[in-house]
């Protein structure tokens, strides 16, 4: 449907016969689509975006061509930690016209929390931006700011939640944002990621509370090397006595407690925490029956690591994911690299990612993979939420789409600075 309001939108002379959005069934990034499109030929005159998600409001004045700054001011004021699927068919959305904006749009206004919306406002709009009131990491590291810049953040982040089991021989422990992953094997358990410094007291309690032991961990395990997954390991490895288990590019970072490309920002350090292992890809990582592949995949960090584990649930065998990331968020690509081939890394790791099959998504931030919505409905059928096949390979589409807009933002920036 989208596609044909464009067509439409390029031959003015049927853009009277586009029905009227009332009657087009639609999700909601078809309907972001539409919505956008018709902004572009001066159609649409109101927003979609008000706290109920039902249509409403005016955009003025009349949104003609490329000249959307009224749209976009009434679209980006949104809370998306509210309301995070809304923003992902945004960021979606914008991206698909980010071409069409006039040079000299200002945004008057935006209301954003949080890294990953601040990212990608700032990437999408940098030079743009009349007032823009944020709170991120990406602004942090820019400005080399100490850890009191992010406290709201932090707190964000570090909000406690229930733990509860997955599937087969899983357990989430994380925080409300941040996940963490219990692993119950017969020889003991495994945990993957710590969360911020903040979050250990909670990973701990959680563990607890399903039953289990600390002193029962044998191995820690990470994702990557940032202070919001990497900053409880220390403690972790005090309270638990586990080996600490880490990729030979990230484990630099770990030791130091720094941030790669960013060492003298205070704002996103962490404890130094030992490594007792160094993993190379494809290196299983074995405790009981349970085994674990190392899928190492730099670009997030050079030393990223996405975690493989074949499991039965019910008596069906599943391929899980532990997936590490592949957002830009707050790296350097392009004058000065968060270090030397990050964008070649960030490319061979898409280009693997793609034969990579798994029907269990898992990873460390709850938006990535819907994990509240998921666990709202686990247990009300048969059939469990967190299995889809076509979970992975559709987050690394729009991921491999997004780092190369980050990318051309990046160049855009940078250009014109010199």
């Amino acid at each position: 449907v989208a596609q044909l309001v464009e067509q439409r939108i390029e031959n003015p002379r049927v853009v009277g016969s586009i029905p009227t959005l009332a009657t087009i069934p639609r999700s909601d990034s078809k309907r972001f689509a539409i919505d956008l499109a018709c902004c572009r030929a001066g159609l649409l005159r109101r927003h979609w975006l008000a706290p109920t998600g039902a249509p409403t409001g005016t955009c003025s004045p009349p949104l003609v061509g490329g000249a959307l700054t009224e749209s976009l001011t009434c679209l980006l004021d949104v809370d998306p930690v509210a309301a995070p699927s809304r923003w992902r068919c945004i960021r979606q959305t914008l991206t698909l016209f980010q071409s069409s904006m006039a040079p000299c749009m200002l945004i008057r206004r935006v209301r954003v929390t949080g890294v990953v919306f601040m990212r990608d406002v700032v990437a999408l709009f940098k030079g743009r931006l009349a007032g823009l009131v944020v709170c991120g990491v990406a602004a942090a590291v820019a400005q080399g700011a100490d850890r009191s810049s992010i406290a709201a953040l932090v707190a964000e982040w570090n909000q406690p939640a229930e733990p509860f089991h997955v599937l087969g021989p899983i357990y989430y422990v994380g925080t409300e944002e941040l996940g963490a992953w219990l692993i119950q094997t017969q020889a003991g358990l495994i945990l993957l990621d710590g969360g911020l410094p903040e979050s250990a007291p909670l990973i701990e309690n959680n563990i607890k509370r399903l039953g289990f032991r600390l002193t029962d961990i044998r191995y820690l395990l990470n994702s990557h090397a940032h202070f919001d997954h990497s900053g409880g390991l220390a403690q972790l490895k005090r309270d638990t006595g586990a080996q600490m288990l880490a990729s030979a590019g990230d484990r630099i970072s770990l030791e130091t407690g720094t941030y790669l490309g960013s060492e003298d920002v205070a704002a996103v350090t962490a404890p130094p925490v030992a490594v007792d292992r160094v993993i190379g890809d494809g290196d299983i990582v074995q405790l009981g029956e349970v085994k674990l592949t190392a899928l190492v995949m730099p670009g997030h960090t050079r030393g990223c690591t996405s975690w493989l584990m074949p499991i039965r649930d019910q008596d069906v065998a599943h391929q899980v994911i532990f997936y590490c990331s592949t957002t830009v968020a707050a790296n350097r690509l392009v004058p000065k690299p968060q270090y030397p081939g990050i964008i070649d890394d960030y490319r061979a790791t898409f280009t693997r990612l793609k034969e990579v099959r798994a029907d269990v998504f898992l990873s460390n931030h709850k938006d990535f993979f819907d994990l509240w919505g998921k666990r709202s409905r686990l247990g009300q059928s048969t059939n469990n939420p967190f299995i889809n096949a076509d979970e992975l390979q559709a987050f690394v589409a729009l991921s491999a789409v997004e780092f190369e807009r980050d990318l051309a933002a990046q160049s855009r920036a940078a250009l014109r600075k010199e």
